[in-house]
């Protein structure tokens, strides 16, 4: 089974690996302004809708992408209400890191409950009961993602209190995959900044051992082969982090063929996120995440770029089939 994909750019009408089922190229845009949605169909089948691509087009992943045809789907208009006062919402991916931090401090308590945490890391300032505390806590509020700590510097920061008691924990909360899952514009010194900030082994791989002469800081390597071979062998969750920087990267430099191998590291290691005890809870919602932050690069010509999605269920799927 052929993963499926989603490209939110509005295709070439004729380009040269792609066919249209209706004949209709109207780009027509609905209330709020957003342009019609391409939905594209990877197939192992034999269809008359289908074109083959010719060998010379473009397209990362090509080992899972033989086939495909477009389709096009108008979507109603949508009812933009006014915000509501107070609290703004949380973001799902705040939402998630914070999850899963509190899953990594749980893991190196091993305490089972949050309220068992709470008392460990802030019990002076708990509201205690004659066995265990008042609820609802902070902590029980963390564990479920309806609060997210507030990273600041102070004497209740609770990612500070937890890394104080727990070492270890406080790294998966401030990873900087978070901030472009979030979609925020890094440029490219700012990404280089944060590839530097993972842990040491992934640093060796991706940077210089010394800054150059007259340079005040080290430098990214020439990414080849040998690069990417280590990197997918590390299978952890920083080598994750990475791969997402660095395909944020590629966009920042245009640079098609860091956004392939980045993305192929990516399929990587997903087999080893699934099966580690931190990721294990949580990986169907990071690369869901990943998936339409990181898109693939169609060019069916030239002059024009689309961005495709390959779920992650299809490629696990096909590695399955494979095995």
């Amino acid at each position: 089974m052929w993963p499926s994909a989603a490209i939110n750019a509005s295709p070439p009408s004729n380009g040269p690996c792609m066919r249209k089922s209706d004949s209709r190229s109207s780009k027509r845009k609905d209330a709020v302004g957003r342009p019609d949605v391409w939905i594209v169909t990877l197939m192992s089948g034999h269809s008359s809708d289908v074109t083959q691509c010719p060998a010379n087009s473009h397209i990362s992943s090509t080992a899972l992408i033989i086939r495909f045809s477009v389709v096009q789907q108008n979507m109603p208009p949508t009812i933009i209400e006014p915000r509501k006062r107070g609290r703004p919402p949380t973001h799902p991916v705040d939402r998630l890191r914070t999850r899963l931090w509190f899953h990594v401090v749980k893991l190196r308590s091993e305490l089972q409950s949050p309220g068992a945490i709470e008392l460990k890391v802030d019990g002076e300032h708990v509201r205690k009961r004659d066995v265990d505390v008042l609820r609802p806590t902070k902590w029980g509020f963390y564990e479920k993602g309806e609060k997210v700590p507030d990273d600041k510097p102070g004497p209740r920061n609770a990612i500070e209190q937890a890394e104080a008691t727990f070492p270890g924990a406080a790294r998966w909360f401030r990873s900087p995959i978070w901030a472009v899952l979030r979609g925020e514009k890094l440029d490219r010194r700012a990404l280089e900044l944060a590839l530097q900030g993972l842990q040491n082994e992934v640093v060796e791989i991706l940077f210089e051992l010394k800054p150059r002469e007259h340079e005040p800081s080290i430098q990214l390597k020439p990414f080849d082969a040998d690069c990417e071979s280590r990197l997918s062998m590390l299978g952890s969750f920083d080598a994750l982090a990475a791969t997402v920087l660095l395909a944020a990267l590629a966009e920042e430099i245009a640079s098609p063929e860091l956004r392939e191998t980045s993305l192929r590291i990516y399929f990587d290691l997903q087999s080893p996120i699934m099966e580690q005890p931190e990721t294990r809870p949580f990986y169907a919602e990071l690369f869901s995440l990943i998936d339409l932050r990181c898109k693939h690069w169609a060019f069916p010509s030239q002059n024009q770029r689309l961005d495709v999605v390959i779920f992650w269920q299809g490629v696990q799927d096909k590695q399955e089939d494979i095995k």
